[in-house]
């Protein structure tokens, strides 16, 4: 999917970022911002979450195993693509 959006916009109009960097804050977070043009905010956190859920939810281990195994080629082809490292995606809790 990454190659299709690259095909069809220039490299500066691209901003790929990892989920859990961007919600932690810091430097993926201030990208995302400078990226948009837009000035990050004075502590470098992200907003806070305007509907956050109360809900927990957790996978089984089989399930994860699973999940894991299915989305392994992809994460393997997106770091590779990325120049960078995706190995927390395959961590397990």
């Amino acid at each position: 999917a990454i190659r299709q959006v690259e095909a069809r916009f220039a490299p500066t109009q691209v901003h790929v970022v990892v989920f859990e960097e961007a919600i932690a804050g810091g430097e993926a977070a201030a990208g995302i911002f400078t990226a948009l043009g837009v000035t990050p905010p004075v502590d470098g956190a992200p907003p806070a979450a305007a509907n956050p859920s109360t809900a927990s939810a957790t996978l089984s281990p089989s399930v994860r195993a699973r999940l894991h195994a299915h989305f392994a080629p992809a994460n393997a082809a997106l770091a590779r693509h990325l120049g960078r490292s995706l190995n927390a995606w395959g961590a397990t809790r």
